[in-house]
């Protein structure tokens, strides 16, 4: 066994309380992946409960070299490994992997695996997965609908600004934010008035999901909003607000 360099790496191999290990990896993320990735591929192959956050670790660490192995979780039974997979395979953006997650996409009737490949699919060209993140515009379940447009905004997709411009009423609040979003950053920047109009709103979700998407536009008019959602009556949009305002450096 590869270890050793590292006592980590040590109790690592030798606990057995899952969330030691689970805390142990998580502490190693700033470690050398030359100095960790023998002993991961070594617990990857014997510890099933660790295999998704190894997944996601090889992901973060851009191993590509370690593609196969994500190709072929895809189709474990355990639908956290299915989902790290996926997440890992979107960081990595390589062609050979999206006629699997096409697949993968048009055969799941599982929402949150779904929502997730979508949401990955902003990684690659827009012209190859524009039809199928269009078409997750018109799921009746908010978080594949807000995924979707977060891809759409992620690979560039200005020809579907009109089709995102559907969704700037929206009910739900996250979807609302994800198309004003999209639709400002890929040229229409009066979309900015749905976001203003959300800071508003009578729903605190609305209102919470505004700032971020706020936050996100670095504009003159965002920042002045949110410093004035420092006086809003809800904690949680406060604190939300103080955290933006602090990051922009306006207070």
């Amino acid at each position: 066994m590869l270890f050793r360099s590292n006592p980590l790496l040590g109790l690592l191999c030798s606990s057995e309380e899952g969330f030691v290990e689970s805390e142990i990896i998580y502490v190693l993320r700033k470690a050398s992946s030359i100095d960790v990735m023998g002993t991961y591929l070594e617990i990857f192959k014997s510890r099933e409960d660790l295999r998704p956050q190894l997944m996601l670790e090889f992901g973060d660490r851009g191993c590509i070299q370690l593609m196969q192995l994500a190709h072929e979780s895809l189709s474990s039974q355990d639908e956290n490994l299915v989902n790290a997979a996926i997440v890992t395979l979107g960081k990595f953006g390589d062609a050979e992997s999206l006629p699997l997650l096409l697949t993968t996409l048009a055969s799941s009737k599982n929402a949150n695996l779904s929502a997730t490949i979508l949401q990955n699919l902003g990684s690659y060209e827009a012209s190859l997965v524009e039809q199928s993140l269009l078409e997750g515009l018109h799921s009746p379940v908010a978080r594949i609908r807000a995924n979707a447009v977060e891809a759409l905004m992620e690979c560039n997709s200005v020809s579907s600004i009109k089709h995102i411009e559907n969704l700037l009423t929206d009910d739900n609040n996250r979807v609302r934010a994800n198309a004003a979003l999209a639709c400002f950053r890929l040229g229409h920047t009066k979309a900015i008035q749905v976001l203003l109009d959300m800071s508003q709103s009578p729903s605190k979700w609305m209102r919470l999901s505004c700032i971020w998407a706020l936050n996100a536009t670095s504009t003159d008019q965002a920042r002045e909003t949110i410093l004035g959602m420092l006086h809003d009556p809800d904690y949680d949009v406060v604190m939300a607000a103080a955290k933006c305002s602090s990051n922009l450096m306006i207070l």
